[in-house]
């Protein structure tokens, strides 16, 4: 009988602080964006080589290094030209970081998120530079072709607990509503991936402009800040 298919987990909440030093770093995080986007696909190295457009050789540290971890999963293997080759699955869905790790006292744990965090954002601002230079994405409203309007903005807000905890509600409501789901069609033909970096978060020390005026110190949008 044959084996059953491996089904990644709903969610991998990571609970060693070494799991997340290895999550800060580029390429790794990019061979996970590369596999979420077809979870029930098992990927080889040579695979996510040429997805990523690297030599094979330069991933299987990597690769080996996120399997060592328990982020990725072996779900297959055979001899091809006398060499094992490996087939790959990520854990689950969504990866996320223990809260009480987060909580933790220990002293590298700020060392490893703001690791974490610089690489999440620098491969942002790679991808929305190589969307431009494609010439599928725009930072300009109303543009004309065939380039979409990229949403870049920064805004501070004073909210309410409540208000804060029912914006966070429905920003997870549209997540869980377009992202990876028994609807979504990945192989539609017009199908096209998409990147979404979201932070939300209370602010430890609120810029004086805030503290000397009641309203919302939200800023004017500019040219280059647009809706999809």
């Amino acid at each position: 009988m044959p084996a059953k298919p491996f089904k990644p987990a709903a969610r991998f909440e990571i609970t060693k602080l070494e799991t997340v030093r290895v999550l800060a770093d580029p390429l790794r995080l990019r061979l996970i964006e590369a596999m979420a986007s077809k979870l029930d696909h098992p990927f080889s190295v040579k695979e996510l080589a040429k997805v990523l457009g690297e030599p094979p050789t330069k991933l299987y540290y990597h690769v080996n290094m996120l399997e060592e971890h328990g982020l990725l999963v072996v779900t297959s293997s055979q001899l091809v030209s006398g060499i094992l080759e490996k087939r790959y699955q990520l854990i689950a869905a969504s990866i996320g970081v223990d809260r009480a790790l987060l909580t933790a006292g220990d002293t590298g744990v700020g060392e490893a998120l703001h690791g974490v965090l610089t690489t999440i954002l620098s491969t942002t601002e790679e991808d929305v530079q190589a969307a431009i230079r494609a010439g599928i994405g725009s930072l300009h409203a109303g543009e004309e072709g065939t380039r979409e309007r990229i949403v870049l903005s920064k805004s501070i807000e004073r909210l309410s607990p409540e208000a804060a905890r029912a914006f966070r509600d429905r920003l997870d409501s549209l997540i869980t509503e377009f992202g990876h789901g028994p609807d979504d069609d990945p192989t539609h033909p017009e199908a096209h991936p998409y990147g979404l970096v979201l932070a939300f978060y209370p602010m430890a020390d609120a810029p004086s402009r805030i503290a000397r005026s009641p309203r919302s110190s939200r800023p004017r949008r500019t040219s280059q800040e647009s809706h999809r």
